[in-house]
């Protein structure tokens, strides 16, 4: 990444990779900096890249905010499941059918778990949108980006990227 300031450019370099290009292992400031200069001008300095804030918002949006949605509305699943089991129900996916929904709203709990059943389905009822609105975001970032959109058809994807593969680096 080059960052811009008063019309100098500066690098950002790997320290593995320039610590690799070190012929002696003696460390000093002196010999770092002919090190660096000698990799500068010799075309060779290993530079890291660093996304664009535009870039960066991305992943906040697709990395940050909506997985952490995801893995917060899988949990409750988890829970509303774990109650339809304790109570001899074992519905698996069956239970996320408004039928099966249906069911587990009818189940006789005590009243802990009545209440506990109750709060986690409205989470999943307030989340749910959230998250579609959220992955609609990030399948309209990808296409703006023209990035590809694979099918999960093709074996390398899984069901957790809703059938697209979002490319964080910079656009072509």
């Amino acid at each position: 990444m080059r960052v811009h300031r008063r019309n100098r450019t500066s690098w950002i370099g790997d320290p593995a990779a320039i610590k690799a290009k070190r012929i002696k292992k003696q460390k000093t400031d002196s010999k770092d900096a002919q090190l660096l200069l000698k990799l500068m001008t010799e075309d060779r300095f290993p530079r890291i890249w660093v996304p664009s804030p535009e870039n960066r918002d991305a992943r906040q949006l697709l990395f940050w905010h909506r997985h952490r949605l995801v893995q917060m509305r899988t949990r409750i699943m988890n829970q509303l499941q774990a109650l339809a089991i304790n109570e001899g129900r074992r519905w698996k996916s069956k239970l996320w059918s408004e039928q099966g929904r249906a069911e587990l709203e009818k189940l006789a709990l005590a009243p802990w778990a009545s209440r506990r059943r109750h709060e986690l389905l409205e989470l999943l009822d307030r989340m749910n949108p959230t998250i579609e609105e959220l992955t609609a975001a990030a399948e309209r970032e990808a296409s703006l980006r023209l990035l590809f959109v694979e099918e999960l058809s093709h074996g390398f994807l899984d069901q957790r990227t809703h059938g697209f593969v979002f490319f964080l680096g910079e656009p072509c």
